[in-house]
């Protein structure tokens, strides 16, 4: 597979919307111009209908991948500092 490095046109990642659902979000080199494109789900009701329905993204939108891990809380330290190790 380390010679398809050169054909590599670009990237699909499984995200997570704020409301739980999860979706693909796409970026494809075309013509030497990234392109951003998003897939959701298709609410098929045959089984020739597709899968997904892939549209046109704004890329300045900031998402976040489903398997990034949550920031840690900024909460203030309440007791005083100690010499001894937290483990």
């Amino acid at each position: 597979m380390a010679d398809n490095k050169d054909k590599d046109i670009g990237a699909i990642w499984i995200m997570k919307s704020r409301a739980g659902n999860e979706y693909l979000s796409m970026t494809i080199e075309i013509e030497g111009r990234k392109r951003y494109f998003v897939a959701f789900t298709n609410n098929k009701t045959k089984d020739t209908h597709p899968d997904y329905r892939i549209f046109p993204s704004d890329p300045t939108i900031k998402t976040t991948p489903k398997s990034a891990p949550k920031p840690k809380s900024a909460e203030p330290q309440t007791s005083e500092p100690s010499d001894e190790f937290p483990f």
